[in-house]
């Protein structure tokens, strides 16, 4: 896990710095895969972010010549799993 350090912009003098722990890609993985295992929809927070499993469905997705809608993980904000 990478732990991080982010700067509040400044007010009245006052300008905290507060930790951000980021989780390694194998460390969400993990979660995500022990999450699949389970099957069933989990919402909450894990490593400080909120997060969301939503497992496979048979339902077929609007639009798609898919014949199942794929399972679902998401955690945090998307922005910082891509680099540019």
């Amino acid at each position: 896990m990478l732990t991080v350090r982010a700067r509040i912009p400044q007010k009245s003098d006052y300008s905290p710095i507060l930790p951000l722990a980021i989780p390694s890609l194998e460390e969400a993985r993990a979660f995500a895969n022990h999450l699949h295992s389970l099957g069933k929809h989990w919402e909450g927070e894990i490593f400080g972010w909120s997060a969301e499993y939503t497992p496979q469905r048979k339902r077929k997705p609007p639009d798609s010549k898919m014949k199942f809608t794929p399972a679902e993980f998401w955690i945090g904000e998307s922005g910082i799993w891509f680099s540019h």
